[in-house]
């Protein structure tokens, strides 16, 4: 059933120290932890801890996500124009050096609206940024343990702010083997309806022609009782007449007689 089943499975990696945990989403329980002090050995495939939480995942729909603890963390409230809306990670990354120390090419950094109005044609959108030299020790850590992250978010206690901080082009690519199937299965329906539309059709025709020679059929059995009716009432006429005519003649026996 796996094969038909759907939707990012998100799991979400903390790191406090050298601990790590696991947990699902929208869960407090903690699947895996272990600690990087202890465990020097790991293998290249991942910790054991977080394989063996894992193994029952579907590998398509598992998503990973990094949350950091809110003290790594720049957040900042902007008030911006109406029409910032459309390009909003452009505009944030140009007040980035006005609002935080950094410049944007110094930070991770994601941007998002916020649901509390302002007047005067503008919005609140929050800007959310983390040092390069702060995530990429992690993001290396986890790379050396085999370990592929989707998203980089911030911890909320036991959820998440719902933001990535992990640009695009090192979010990981995932393989579609589902998709493909559902490509080739629609494919296949639709050539499925094709073929049901075609036999439809012939099947209609073949009726068609069928039902066109039955009236021909029946066309030409009228044409032929048409024609006896027609012979009949000609022999009837002729048959009246001749009738009449010996009715009206005298017989010779009536003329001797006379005589």
């Amino acid at each position: 059933h796996g094969w038909f089943s759907g939707g990012a499975d998100w799991h979400l990696l903390q790191c406090t120290g050298t601990q790590w945990t696991l947990r699902r989403a929208d869960h407090r329980d903690v699947l895996a932890s272990w600690n990087d002090a202890v465990d020097a050995t790991v293998p290249v495939d991942g910790p054991a801890a977080l394989n063996a939480a894992l193994h029952r995942v579907d590998r398509e729909d598992l998503r990973l996500a990094l949350l950091l603890p809110p003290a790594v963390v720049l957040r900042r409230t902007l008030g911006l124009p109406l029409a910032a809306r459309d390009n909003l990670q452009q505009v944030v990354a140009f007040e980035m050096d006005r609002q935080t120390p950094f410049s944007a090419t110094q930070v991770y950094y994601a941007a998002r609206e916020l649901s509390a109005p302002l007047a005067g044609g503008r919005f609140n959108a929050e800007l959310v940024a983390v040092p390069r030299g702060t995530l990429d020790p992690l993001l290396e850590r986890l790379r050396a343990l085999g370990v592929s992250i989707d998203a980089v978010d911030l911890a909320l206690g036991d959820d998440r702010l719902g933001i990535n901080l992990l640009p695009r082009e090192k979010t990981p690519r995932h393989a579609r083997p589902r998709r493909r199937l559902n490509l080739a299965l629609a494919a296949a329906c639709v050539l499925l309806l094709a073929l049901v539309l075609g036999e439809w059709l012939h099947n209609r025709q073949l009726a068609l022609q069928q039902m066109r020679a039955e009236v021909a059929s029946m066309r030409a059995e009228a044409q032929q009782v048409a024609a006896l009716r027609q012979q009949l009432q000609d022999n009837a006429g002729a048959a009246g007449f001749l009738a009449q005519r010996k009715k009206n003649t005298t017989g010779m026996l009536s003329l001797l007689q006379d005589v």
